[in-house]
C-alpha cells in the first residue's frame, strides 16, 4: 500500500509538472496581439513604416512576439548584410583625398561605416541568441548596440559633407529596421 501512494504521489507531481509546462508553453506561444502591434508601432520614431512592416508580412500577425523578433532579426541580418556589401564597393571606389573643406574622405568615411557594419552584424547574432534563450534584457542591450552602430555610420556620412552615394537611403532603412526590432525587444522585456 505504501509502494502504491508512493507511486500515485509520483504520477500526480509529474502530471502537475507537465501541466505547469504546458500551460507555460501555452502562454510563451500566443499569437501577437493587435494592441501589441499598435503599443510597439507607436513606440517608435515612425510607426508608419512599423504597420506597414507588419502588414506586409502574414507571418508577423500570426505568430507569438518572441518568434516576431527572431523574423525581425533575419530581415535585419539581410539588411545589415547587403548594406554592408555596398559600402565595401564604395570603398574599393572612393577617393582616399580629403575634401576641399577638409575633414575624412569618402574613403575613410566609408571604412568607418564599414566597422560600424561589423559590429552591427556582430550585434543583431547576439541578439539573435538572446532571444533565443528569452533573455530580453540581454537582446535589448544588443539590439540597442545595433541602432548605435548604424547612427554613427549616420553621423560619418554627413560630416563634414553629406555622402552623395546611396549609402545614405540604405542606412536610413536600416535604421527604421532596427528601431522596429528594438521596439519589439523593449516590448517583451517589458
Amino acid at each position: 500500500m505504501v509502494r502504491f501512494c508512493s507511486f500515485s504521489s509520483v504520477s500526480f507531481s509529474v502530471a502537475v509538472l507537465l501541466l505547469t509546462v504546458a500551460s507555460a508553453s501555452m502562454r510563451v506561444h500566443e499569437k501577437t496581439s493587435e494592441s501589441d502591434i499598435k503599443a510597439i508601432c507607436e513606440s517608435t520614431i515612425i510607426p508608419a513604416y512599423c504597420f506597414k512592416l507588419f502588414n506586409s508580412d502574414p507571418r508577423l500577425v500570426s505568430i507569438d512576439l518572441p518568434s516576431v523578433a527572431t523574423i525581425l532579426i533575419v530581415k535585419g541580418q539581410d539588411k545589415l548584410s547587403r548594406t554592408e556589401k555596398l559600402i565595401k564597393t564604395l570603398i574599393k571606389k572612393a577617393s582616399p583625398k580629403p575634401p576641399p573643406g577638409g575633414g575624412p574622405s569618402l574613403k575613410e568615411r566609408y571604412l568607418s561605416c564599414s566597422e560600424n557594419y561589423d559590429d552591427a552584424l556582430a550585434d543583431i547574432l547576439e541578439a539573435k541568441q538572446f532571444i533565443i534563450s528569452h533573455d530580453y534584457f540581454g537582446a535589448q542591450i544588443h539590439a540597442s548596440a545595433v541602432l548605435d552602430d548604424i547612427v554613427t555610420c549616420d553621423d560619418d556620412l554627413t560630416d563634414p559633407t553629406p555622402d552623395p552615394s546611396p549609402l545614405a537611403r540604405h542606412n536610413m532603412d536600416a535604421s527604421r529596421l532596427s528601431r522596429v526590432i528594438l521596439a519589439v525587444i523593449n516590448h517583451l522585456h517589458g
